[in-house]
Protein backbone atom coordinates (compact mmCIF):
# COMPACT_ATOMS: atom_id res chain seq x y z
CA UNK A 1 0.00 0.00 0.00
CA UNK A 2 2.88 2.60 0.64
CA UNK A 3 3.05 4.79 3.16
CA UNK A 4 0.11 6.61 4.54
CA UNK A 5 0.05 10.57 3.90
CA UNK A 6 -1.85 12.79 6.09
CA UNK A 7 -2.36 17.08 6.15
CA UNK A 8 -4.49 18.46 8.50
CA UNK A 9 -7.92 18.51 7.79
CA UNK A 10 -8.60 14.29 7.43
CA UNK A 11 -6.45 11.15 7.21
CA UNK A 12 -4.67 10.77 4.03
CA UNK A 13 -3.63 7.21 3.01
CA UNK A 14 -1.47 8.03 0.21
CA UNK A 15 -0.32 5.25 -2.47
CA UNK A 16 0.27 7.36 -5.55
CA UNK A 17 -0.68 4.73 -7.61
CA UNK A 18 -4.22 4.56 -6.60
CA UNK A 19 -4.47 8.32 -7.51
CA UNK A 20 -3.37 7.20 -10.69
CA UNK A 21 -7.38 6.51 -12.06
CA UNK A 22 -7.96 10.17 -11.77
CA UNK A 23 -4.65 11.00 -13.47
CA UNK A 24 -4.81 8.84 -16.17
CA UNK A 25 -1.56 6.86 -14.31
CA UNK A 26 -1.85 2.85 -13.58
CA UNK A 27 -1.47 1.37 -10.54
CA UNK A 28 -3.46 1.63 -7.07
CA UNK A 29 -3.00 3.72 -3.93
CA UNK A 30 -4.86 6.37 -1.86
CA UNK A 31 -4.02 9.73 -0.08
CA UNK A 32 -5.39 11.49 2.92
CA UNK A 33 -5.44 14.51 5.06
CA UNK A 34 -6.58 15.15 8.83
CA UNK A 35 -7.59 17.81 10.61
CA UNK A 36 -6.63 17.21 14.48
CA UNK A 37 -9.57 18.49 15.99
CA UNK A 38 -11.97 17.07 13.31
CA UNK A 39 -11.19 13.54 13.46
CA UNK A 40 -15.04 12.53 13.34
CA UNK A 41 -15.77 14.69 11.03
CA UNK A 42 -18.95 14.04 9.11
CA UNK A 43 -18.24 12.60 5.16
CA UNK A 44 -19.17 15.18 3.22
CA UNK A 45 -22.63 15.62 1.73
CA UNK A 46 -24.46 17.38 -1.06
CA UNK A 47 -27.42 19.04 -1.65
CA UNK A 48 -29.30 21.73 -3.52
CA UNK A 49 -30.53 24.96 -2.29
CA UNK A 50 -33.10 26.37 -4.07
CA UNK A 51 -34.28 28.18 -0.13
CA UNK A 52 -31.80 30.68 0.47
CA UNK A 53 -34.14 33.01 2.69
CA UNK A 54 -31.81 35.99 1.86
CA UNK A 55 -31.80 35.08 -1.87
CA UNK A 56 -35.52 34.07 -3.70
CA UNK A 57 -34.12 33.97 -6.99
CA UNK A 58 -30.40 32.17 -5.71
CA UNK A 59 -29.92 28.39 -7.00
CA UNK A 60 -26.45 26.49 -5.24
CA UNK A 61 -24.71 22.91 -4.06
CA UNK A 62 -24.17 22.71 -0.83
CA UNK A 63 -21.17 20.77 0.43
CA UNK A 64 -20.25 20.03 3.59
CA UNK A 65 -18.08 17.94 5.78
CA UNK A 66 -15.18 15.65 5.17
CA UNK A 67 -13.76 14.52 1.90
CA UNK A 68 -13.95 10.71 1.59
CA UNK A 69 -12.30 8.67 -1.44
CA UNK A 70 -15.85 7.98 -2.27
CA UNK A 71 -16.85 11.90 -2.61
CA UNK A 72 -16.04 12.73 -5.99
CA UNK A 73 -18.60 9.60 -6.83
CA UNK A 74 -21.23 10.73 -4.87
CA UNK A 75 -20.66 14.20 -6.24
CA UNK A 76 -21.30 12.87 -9.70
CA UNK A 77 -24.49 10.80 -8.74
CA UNK A 78 -25.83 13.82 -7.20
CA UNK A 79 -25.51 16.11 -10.35
CA UNK A 80 -27.24 13.36 -12.16
CA UNK A 81 -30.17 12.81 -9.73
CA UNK A 82 -30.55 16.31 -10.24
CA UNK A 83 -29.76 17.06 -13.78
CA UNK A 84 -27.43 19.42 -13.10
CA UNK A 85 -24.99 18.95 -15.86
CA UNK A 86 -26.17 21.21 -17.86
CA UNK A 87 -26.12 24.30 -15.25
CA UNK A 88 -23.67 27.01 -14.55
CA UNK A 89 -24.38 26.36 -10.40
CA UNK A 90 -22.10 27.86 -7.76
CA UNK A 91 -20.66 24.96 -5.11
CA UNK A 92 -20.46 26.24 -1.72
CA UNK A 93 -18.02 24.61 0.43
CA UNK A 94 -17.63 23.95 4.28
CA UNK A 95 -14.72 21.71 4.83
CA UNK A 96 -11.53 20.80 7.14
CA UNK A 97 -10.06 18.82 4.71
CA UNK A 98 -10.10 14.88 4.11
CA UNK A 99 -8.77 12.44 1.54
CA UNK A 100 -6.09 14.57 -0.68
CA UNK A 101 -6.44 12.33 -3.86
CA UNK A 102 -10.41 12.58 -3.57
CA UNK A 103 -10.34 16.18 -2.99
CA UNK A 104 -8.30 16.57 -6.17
CA UNK A 105 -10.60 14.12 -7.60
CA UNK A 106 -13.72 16.11 -6.58
CA UNK A 107 -11.97 19.80 -8.12
CA UNK A 108 -11.77 17.82 -11.52
CA UNK A 109 -15.04 17.01 -11.27
CA UNK A 110 -16.34 20.15 -10.37
CA UNK A 111 -14.35 21.74 -13.28
CA UNK A 112 -16.25 18.84 -15.19
CA UNK A 113 -19.35 20.58 -15.26
CA UNK A 114 -18.20 23.80 -15.31
CA UNK A 115 -19.17 25.09 -11.68
CA UNK A 116 -18.26 27.78 -9.75
CA UNK A 117 -16.50 27.42 -6.12
CA UNK A 118 -17.22 29.53 -2.72
CA UNK A 119 -16.67 29.19 0.56
CA UNK A 120 -19.44 29.37 3.27
CA UNK A 121 -21.54 27.49 4.86
CA UNK A 122 -25.56 26.90 3.89
CA UNK A 123 -27.10 26.96 6.97
CA UNK A 124 -30.37 25.49 7.82
CA UNK A 125 -33.06 26.95 9.91
CA UNK A 126 -34.86 25.58 12.57
CA UNK A 127 -38.00 26.81 10.72
CA UNK A 128 -37.06 25.72 7.33
CA UNK A 129 -34.55 27.14 4.38
CA UNK A 130 -31.07 28.45 4.16
CA UNK A 131 -28.55 31.12 5.07
CA UNK A 132 -25.48 31.49 4.01
CA UNK A 133 -22.70 32.03 6.49
CA UNK A 134 -18.93 32.77 7.00
CA UNK A 135 -17.26 28.72 5.87
CA UNK A 136 -13.85 27.22 6.56
CA UNK A 137 -12.10 25.31 3.89
CA UNK A 138 -8.94 23.79 4.93
CA UNK A 139 -6.00 21.44 3.49
CA UNK A 140 -7.38 19.05 0.71
CA UNK A 141 -10.60 21.25 0.58
CA UNK A 142 -8.44 23.91 -1.14
CA UNK A 143 -7.98 21.40 -3.84
CA UNK A 144 -11.95 21.02 -4.68
CA UNK A 145 -11.89 24.45 -4.44
CA UNK A 146 -9.43 25.25 -7.10
CA UNK A 147 -11.49 23.27 -9.76
CA UNK A 148 -14.42 26.33 -9.90
CA UNK A 149 -14.18 28.15 -12.97
CA UNK A 150 -15.05 31.06 -10.94
CA UNK A 151 -13.39 30.85 -7.51
CA UNK A 152 -14.05 33.53 -4.54
CA UNK A 153 -13.24 33.70 -0.84
CA UNK A 154 -13.10 36.20 1.67
CA UNK A 155 -9.97 36.84 4.03
CA UNK A 156 -9.20 33.95 6.59
CA UNK A 157 -11.54 31.11 5.10
CA UNK A 158 -8.67 29.51 2.83
CA UNK A 159 -6.13 27.15 5.47
CA UNK A 160 -3.16 25.54 4.04
CA UNK A 161 -0.59 23.50 4.95
CA UNK A 162 1.87 20.46 4.22
CA UNK A 163 0.45 16.99 4.56
CA UNK A 164 2.41 14.35 6.62
CA UNK A 165 2.58 10.72 6.87
CA UNK A 166 -0.25 9.34 8.52
CA UNK A 167 1.94 6.66 10.90
CA UNK A 168 3.43 10.08 12.65
CA UNK A 169 1.94 12.66 14.77
CA UNK A 170 1.78 15.99 13.42
CA UNK A 171 4.74 18.26 13.92
CA UNK A 172 6.38 21.55 13.35
CA UNK A 173 8.82 20.15 11.11
CA UNK A 174 8.77 20.25 7.37
CA UNK A 175 11.00 17.49 5.67
CA UNK A 176 10.53 15.05 2.80
CA UNK A 177 10.32 11.75 2.84
CA UNK A 178 9.98 8.95 0.49
CA UNK A 179 7.30 9.33 -2.30
CA UNK A 180 6.71 13.32 -0.49
CA UNK A 181 7.93 14.44 -4.33
CA UNK A 182 5.76 12.79 -6.19
CA UNK A 183 2.60 13.46 -4.00
CA UNK A 184 3.38 16.99 -4.43
CA UNK A 185 4.11 17.16 -8.09
CA UNK A 186 0.90 15.83 -8.29
CA UNK A 187 -0.83 18.51 -6.51
CA UNK A 188 0.82 20.74 -8.60
CA UNK A 189 0.18 19.66 -12.33
CA UNK A 190 -3.15 19.78 -11.06
CA UNK A 191 -2.77 23.77 -9.86
CA UNK A 192 -1.27 24.51 -13.13
CA UNK A 193 -4.54 22.73 -14.97
CA UNK A 194 -7.19 24.65 -12.79
CA UNK A 195 -5.30 27.80 -13.75
CA UNK A 196 -3.42 28.93 -10.38
CA UNK A 197 0.06 29.87 -9.97
CA UNK A 198 2.61 27.25 -8.63
CA UNK A 199 3.39 29.08 -5.80
CA UNK A 200 0.77 28.45 -4.09
CA UNK A 201 1.28 24.62 -3.66
CA UNK A 202 4.81 25.59 -2.64
CA UNK A 203 3.59 28.04 -0.22
CA UNK A 204 1.80 25.22 1.46
CA UNK A 205 4.32 22.72 1.72
CA UNK A 206 5.92 25.53 3.53
CA UNK A 207 3.54 25.28 6.34
CA UNK A 208 4.44 22.62 8.99
CA UNK A 209 1.61 19.67 9.07
CA UNK A 210 0.69 20.83 12.79
CA UNK A 211 0.02 24.50 11.56
CA UNK A 212 -2.52 25.76 9.46
CA UNK A 213 -2.21 29.55 7.23
CA UNK A 214 -5.03 31.08 6.29
CA UNK A 215 -4.46 33.34 3.36
CA UNK A 216 -5.98 37.06 2.98
CA UNK A 217 -7.67 37.74 0.02
CA UNK A 218 -4.96 39.58 -1.51
CA UNK A 219 -2.84 36.64 -1.48
CA UNK A 220 -5.18 34.16 -2.99
CA UNK A 221 -5.57 36.48 -5.71
CA UNK A 222 -2.34 37.24 -6.54
CA UNK A 223 -1.84 33.51 -6.41
CA UNK A 224 -5.28 32.86 -8.64
CA UNK A 225 -6.72 30.64 -6.44
CA UNK A 226 -9.57 33.25 -6.16
CA UNK A 227 -10.46 34.74 -9.32
CA UNK A 228 -13.28 37.31 -9.56
CA UNK A 229 -13.27 40.30 -7.04
CA UNK A 230 -16.58 40.29 -5.69
CA UNK A 231 -18.52 37.23 -4.07
CA UNK A 232 -20.40 35.38 -6.65
CA UNK A 233 -24.16 35.69 -7.13
CA UNK A 234 -25.11 32.82 -7.30
CA UNK A 235 -28.41 33.12 -8.68
CA UNK A 236 -29.58 30.29 -10.95
CA UNK A 237 -28.24 30.80 -14.57
CA UNK A 238 -27.98 28.43 -17.72
CA UNK A 239 -24.65 27.30 -18.55
CA UNK A 240 -23.21 29.30 -21.84
CA UNK A 241 -24.25 26.80 -24.72
CA UNK A 242 -26.64 24.91 -23.04
CA UNK A 243 -29.73 23.70 -23.68
CA UNK A 244 -32.50 25.82 -22.98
Amino acid sequence: MGVPFLAKGGRLLAALLAAAACFGLSGAGEAKAQTQSQLDEQPMRFSLVDNDLDCASCRYVRAVGDIKDFTAAQFRQFVRRYDLAETALTVVLDSPGGDVIAGLRLGREIRRYGFSTQVGLAQRQPTGGYRLRPGDCASACTFSFLGGVKRYAEDGVIGVHRFFPANLEPDRRVIMRPGDEAVAAMIKVYAVDMGVNGHFIDLSLDVPPADLRYLSNAELRELAVVNVEEPLSLEAVVAEGAKQ
